[in-house]
């Protein structure tokens, strides 16, 4: 698979997502890769690729604000979690009727 497959994956999947209205202007993808022959000892690595001619700066931004979503929908899950511990799973027996 080459890039101009990936790129063209991409697009027909946002002009799916997006019905037709919006289209990527570059794209990031990182993969994470374990060592091959399975080893504890040796350290995974990364595979990073992005569409041809993507500044640097663009692929930087496009990678933070993936790390940045990536935590707060985290944090959006331990809040959540939170609050249904602190108010419980409310299946209407907290409040009996009158």
């Amino acid at each position: 698979m080459n890039k101009k497959t990936i790129d063209r994956a991409l697009n027909d999947y946002v002009r799916k997502e997006t019905n037709g209205k919006s289209f990527p202007t570059g794209w990031v993808i990182v993969a994470s890769l374990a060592p091959p022959s399975g080893d504890t000892g040796q350290s995974d690595s990364y595979l990073t690729l992005s569409s041809d001619g993507l500044p640097t700066h663009t692929m930087m931004g496009l990678m933070e604000l993936a790390q940045a979503d990536a935590r707060n929908m985290s944090m959006l899950s331990i809040l959540s979690q939170s609050m249904k511990n602190i108010f419980g799973g409310n299946d209407g027996e907290d409040y009996p009727d009158s």
